[in-house]
């Protein structure tokens, strides 16, 4: 089973979302388990003093808040909206967590995010900043291409912490090197750029 044939026995329709709402609150004790169907979100959680710390952007299909609603822990990071998109509110004690297919799949989901995560960690220890910049955007964009990166220059910036004077030069960069193009502030990725950003990372 893959998550497309997950969506396909939830008897409930998926809710619809814009840029900007948000999805799962910090500190929240619902647990609730989202499903994104389509759509990117981003991860952030605050520190004691107030300030946004911005963890991840994730693209669907996702699973959010199934480790907290497996624990009954609080959820320690909030969930918005990048794009528009659907998802699935669900119970952990939903009927169809408890078939085999669907467990296991939910087990590959978190097998495949901690591998992500320790790889991901590994490599951009030894990454320049620009090197960085180039993962994300090719982490961000898939088929079919041309992609657009649903993320702002902003967002970049705050994610991999680097200013945002250095990350306007790292962008004019890749976009000479064929990485990427640029049109009306937004960043596109073709099939062929996303190839040279692949290459990056070997």
């Amino acid at each position: 089973m893959n998550f497309q044939e997950l969506f396909r026995e939830l008897s409930a329709p998926p809710m619809a979302f814009r840029p900007g709402d948000v999805l799962m609150y910090p500190d929240s004790a619902e647990f609730s388990i989202l499903l994104l169907e389509s759509g990117t979100v981003e991860v952030s959680r605050y520190a004691q003093e107030g300030e946004r710390i911005l963890q991840s952007f994730m693209t669907a299909p996702q699973c959010l808040g199934l480790i907290e609603s497996l624990t009954e822990s609080p959820v320690l990071s909030g969930v918005k909206a990048v794009t528009a998109g659907r998802y699935y509110n669900l119970r952990l004690k939903d009927p169809l967590f408890q078939t085999p297919e669907v467990l296991m799949l939910l087990l590959r989901y978190l097998a495949g995010l901690s591998e992500e995560t320790m790889r991901q960690n590994a490599e951009e220890k030894h990454l320049s900043k620009k090197d960085r910049l180039a993962y994300a955007i090719y982490k961000n964009t898939k088929a079919p291409f041309p992609a657009t990166l649903p993320l702002k220059r902003e967002d970049l910036a705050d994610l991999l912490a680097i200013p945002k004077r250095s990350l306007y030069r790292y962008l004019n960069e890749l976009e000479e090197e064929g990485c990427i193009f640029r049109e009306k502030g937004k960043i596109f990725v073709d099939e062929d750029g996303h190839e040279r950003l692949a290459e990056k990372m070997k």
